[in-house]
Parts: structure tokens; sequence; C-alpha cells
């Protein structure tokens, strides 16, 4: 997998990693220069909220301190190891939060068995556990460049994190919004949980907002601001130097063409289009959710 991704890589023309950590990676292990533009966080939807108000309507604990991990239940994220180190700390009458599904979900279901410790599968409302939680924590042995990191600080929840490059990075970024356990070392991690409270939280959640705006900051600095809104803020954007301008969408329309899907009332349809600019084609996508859940292309 990591060989066809260099592949393509240098089949981009301007290609593009999520983080530094990754860019060096490249350039030491491969002698590969790629710039790097860091992942962002929709500040809009991830923003600090109530959290007594959140924990009630959520039905969580006012009085128990709350950690949550959130993610692919996979090898990768080493979810195991967080319950391990969880169940064997001085918190184990706190309260133990995982949110996604994968294939080591049933195992962590089975290895939990404690009611301290909850795995609600995928969720649409993300934000909201977030902000209703203490300390988000990530076990992950890989990673490109964490966005529920990036989210967790922009709730102003501080983070216990592997010791990977991409999360030593953030880190790095400011080392009072986050602690580092050595990654795949459950005793580490132990460690961090059981001095947790010794830390200054209210410091370690002011950083948080510190970093999330500091860190858009410099990225508005560093791109251009047609760009900035296009990575950071998911918007298509028009004007001078813009991926798209106004001609380029009206030259794309065709009056002249008839309406060949029209789909069925009452079901919610998503399209999803990929530009081809210059070496591929563009294509465009319509899918939607079938009454059993699964998803249907069109």
């Amino acid at each position: 997998m990591a060989y066809m991704h260099l592949y393509y890589l240098k089949k981009i023309d301007y290609p593009v990693v999520v983080s530094e950590s990754v860019s060096k990676m490249l350039l030491e292990k491969n002698n590969y220069k790629i710039d790097f533009i860091r992942n962002g966080v929709d500040t809009e939807r991830f923003k600090k909220l109530d959290k007594n108000i959140l924990r009630k309507k959520l039905n969580l604990s006012l009085s128990k301190k709350i950690f949550i991990s959130v993610g692919h239940l996979s090898d990768r994220k080493n979810p195991l190891l967080i319950i391990k180190a969880f169940k064997k700390s001085n918190k184990s009458d706190e309260l133990l939060i995982f949110l996604g599904t994968g294939h080591l979900e049933q195992e962590c279901i089975n290895y939990a068995k404690d009611e301290n410790i909850l795995i609600l599968g995928k969720v649409d409302n993300v934000n909201e556990y977030l902000s209703a939680s203490d300390f988000l924590i990530s076990a992950s042995v890989a990673e490109g460049f964490p966005n529920t990191v990036l989210e967790s600080f922009a709730v102003n929840i501080p983070a216990i994190l592997s010791s990977i490059p991409p999360h030593e990075e953030l880190n790095k970024l400011n080392k009072n919004c986050s602690q580092i356990f050595k990654v795949n070392d459950v005793v580490s991690l132990i460690n961090i949980l059981n001095s947790i409270d010794k830390c200054e939280y209210d410091l370690m959640q002011k950083n948080c907002e510190e970093i999330t705006k500091k860190y858009l900051d410099q990225q508005k600095r560093r791109l251009p601001e047609h760009i900035f809104r296009r990575l950071h803020k998911n918007e298509w954007t028009t004007g001078s130097g813009s991926f798209l301008n106004q001609s380029d969408v009206d030259s794309s329309i065709d009056s002249g063409l008839s309406q060949i899907f029209k789909g069925q009332d009452g079901i919610l349809y998503h399209m999803a289009l990929d530009l081809g600019l210059r070496r591929d084609r563009t294509a465009i996508a319509v899918v939607h959710k079938s009454e059993d859940g699964l998803t249907v292309l069109d």
C-alpha cells in the first residue's frame, strides 16, 4: 500500500501531504521532497459547548471524569490498549467512551465488560460527545495528521496521545494541550491516567482554545485566501488564482442536455464530484441509503 501511495504521489503535478511529520518521513525514507499543508478543523461545528447541558442530553454522568476515544476500532487505532490501561488505572471508576466501529468492535465489547466503558458505535454528533468529555485518548500506531485531535482542541478538550510523529508534531505546537505516552506501552498510558489529575486542567483548556486560533491564523497567513477557504473552510471559491472561477462554472453547464436521473420521492440522495483538472477525467457519483442501511450507487 505504501508503495502504491508513493507511486501515485509522484504522478501528481503538485503533491501535498497532511503533516510535517509525513513530509519528513517521505524525505528520509524515500528521498522524496514534498510540501505539507496540515489538516484543518471546522470551528463552526467543533466549538466549546456547555458540558453539563450536553451530559444531561446524552444521558452521561454529571460527576464522573469522562475519557473519550474516537475512530475505527482497528489495530491501527489500538483501542484494546486503551481499555486495558483504563481498567488497570486508578480511573476505572470514571467513564471511558468509544465512538466508532470496526473489526475489533466485538472484541472490545467482550474485553470491556464494564458499566464504566461505553462502546457506542458510529454517531452523528461527535462534536457533542467531545464537548461533554474531559480528555481525548488516542493510542494510534499510525496517523497522517489526526482530525479528531484537532477537533478535540477546538472544543477545548485536552488529549492523551501516543508517541507517534504526527501526535508529537501536535504536542510541539503547544505542549500544554496534551500528554504523550509511549506508543504500544500500556504501562506508560496507565502512568499518564494515574497522574492526569495533577495537571492544571483550566490551563490545558485555555491552551487548547489558543492553539486552534493560532494554528488557523498561521495557515491563513501561509496560504492564499482562496486556498485557505477551500482547504480549511471547505468552500468553493471564485476569483483570481481560484480552483474554480465563475466562467469555469458557467462553461460546464449544457442547457441542451436532458435529465437522465430523476430519483424517487422521499429518498435523500447525495452527490459527489471529483474534478479532473489535468491527467484525469471529471467524475460524478450519486448515492442513497437503502431501507436496510446499505449505501447504493445510483
